[in-house]
């Protein structure tokens, strides 16, 4: 009987929420170098790949739970972020 491991899935949820991360917080230098057009287009899309990686590494029974935590923690405190962004630009923008 094999005990419980880390999966791609952990991995890859965890990666993706780090990118996620690393994006909002390099938006301004994405928008500038990249192009406008790609930069929050890019956040939303690592928006969804980041959730349902994060929801996939937790339906695995056989698989330890602790970087799906760490994972789900870090798309929780992402999500807050844009959303916070969201309602900022939407309430105040002139």
């Amino acid at each position: 009987m094999e005990g419980k491991r880390f999966t791609r899935r952990s991995y890859l949820a965890l990666i993706t929420n780090i990118l996620l991360s690393l994006s909002i917080i390099g938006l301004d230098f994405i928008s500038i170098n990249v192009s406008e057009k790609l930069g929050v287009p890019l956040i939303f899309i690592f928006l969804i790949v980041s959730t349902i990686f994060t929801f996939i590494s937790f339906t695995n029974k056989k698989e330890r739970r602790m970087l799906a935590v760490f994972s789900s923690i870090l798309w929780v405190i992402n999500t807050s972020i844009i959303i916070l962004f969201l309602w900022i630009g939407a309430n105040f923008a002139p």
